[in-house]
């Protein structure tokens, strides 16, 4: 990550290193570790006591044609990431020294089958 000096321009290397913790966070991690408070365990708990599957709750959304269509979309957006890979973009550099031959095909579904 590049910081802009005050003289302008990047200067490689300066900055936070990508992946590392900010002050602020690192300084909400300590406190909730020195009080002793896991705020996930505690999310758990509770929805165990309350006999709640986020999941579950979740795919019910998803399936009930009485929800909105924008809500059951939401919710099949979230259980997709536990069900298929989030795609990254690729950067794709090359050069070409001759001819480029690019084929589309459009299958119908009858096709496809």
């Amino acid at each position: 990550m590049s910081v802009k000096s005050k003289a302008g321009g990047f200067r490689e290397g300066s900055g936070r290193p990508k992946g590392s913790l900010g002050e602020k966070t690192l300084a909400v991690q300590e406190k909730l570790q020195q009080l002793g408070c896991d705020p996930i365990e505690a999310l758990a708990k509770k929805l165990q006591q309350l006999g709640c599957d986020p999941i579950e709750a979740l795919a019910n959304i998803s399936m009930d044609t009485n929800n909105t269509p924008e809500l059951r979309f939401q919710a099949n957006k979230e259980l997709a990431q536990y069900v298929a890979p989030k795609r990254k973009a690729v950067e794709l550099e090359g050069t070409l020294d001759g001819g480029l031959n690019v084929s589309v095909v459009k299958f119908t579904e009858d096709e496809k089958k």
